[in-house]
């Protein structure tokens, strides 16, 4: 009948709004759960901030707060200073599971490599600095020093950027500094004050005007002594260049007068040489001869191991 058809329509319509309503239920749950999950259950992320030049225990808070563990790990870098931040593991802007491990990085300075010493000191210089730079290390400006010893171009020491000798280790890509010979310094004595200074200057040292002061050994107005400003000797150092003035100038003993073998020993003693008449030579006749004369004069001055002229009579 017709009202019987009615009726079975209805309940068709409720088991179907049934039925809508639980799916409508059971995708709302899902949505719910999903949401949970994912905000604030078991798979909730959060990204992982940058901390690279950060302190390691301003790091550890940080990465505390936002819910994570955290440890650590010495990592060797040529360009993060030693005990700051080089990054993370997962890395910054990683999203990472809440309540997951977070490894921060420590930088724990250069990597420590073998130093290559036996191609440094004793080798030419280009030898020792193709070794340094395969290590690899980084070679500064060369540094060049006299020494009379050492060969120019030939490396007297290699050192770290502490001033000191590198040893048989050191930090990766860190400065060595290679300390070269340039040779002797030029001897120079015995040249004009001019002459000496050309010479210094050729090697690029400075020579420089000192005192003027008697000299036995070295003819007046050449360079007796050469006296460095600075050890050690660098290009650009100067040297202090003594003049000679000759030989000091001695008061003549005045024996005029006094007989040969009184006379002789006085003039001898203040350093002359004499010229005198073969007959001051002949046995016996120092006691009998007189000096009767001197050139030049006694009482004068004359430079020391100059001659002197002595006049002998009876």
């Amino acid at each position: 009948s017709a009202a019987q058809k009615a009726g079975r329509k209805a309940a068709t319509r409720r088991k179907r709004g049934f039925w809508i309503f639980a799916i409508v239920l059971v995708v709302a749950a899902a949505l719910g759960g999903g949401a949970w999950w994912y905000g604030a259950g078991p798979g909730a992320v959060t990204t992982v901030p940058g901390l690279a030049g950060s302190q390691p225990a301003d790091a550890e808070a940080t990465l505390a707060g936002l819910g994570f563990t955290t440890d650590q790990e010495p990592t060797a870098s040529t360009d993060v200073p030693a005990g700051t931040v080089i990054g993370t593991d997962p890395g910054e802007g990683t999203s990472a599971p809440n309540g997951s491990n977070v490894t921060i990085l420590v930088s724990s300075g250069p990597a420590i490599i073998p130093v290559p010493t036996d191609k440094l000191a004793g080798n030419d210089e280009a030898t020792a600095r193709a070794a340094l730079e395969a290590a690899p290390f980084t070679v500064a400006d060369t540094q060049r020093r006299f020494d009379a010893e050492v060969p120019a171009g030939t490396v007297i020491a290699a050192l770290g950027a502490d001033g000191n000798l590198l040893g048989d280790s050191y930090g990766e890509l860190q400065p060595v500094t290679l300390i070269v010979s340039a040779g002797g310094v030029p001897d120079v004595v015995g040249q004009t004050l001019e002459e000496a200074q050309a010479t210094l200057s050729a090697v690029e040292l400075a020579g420089v005007e000192g005192t003027h002061d008697f000299n036995d050994d070295i003819p007046e107005g050449q360079v007796y002594q050469a006296v460095p400003t600075t050890d050690p000797i660098r290009p650009g150092d100067s040297i202090t260049l003594n003049i000679s003035r000759g030989p000091e100038p001695v008061a003549i003993p005045n024996v005029v007068g006094l007989t040969w073998d009184e006379a002789r020993p006085q003039l001898e003693d203040a350093g002359f040489a004499l010229s005198y008449p073969p007959i001051g030579d002949i046995p016996g006749t120092g006691g009998l001869l007189k000096v009767t004369a001197l050139s030049p004069n006694g009482g004068t001055s004359a430079p020391r191991g100059s001659t002197i002229t002595v006049s002998l009579g009876l």
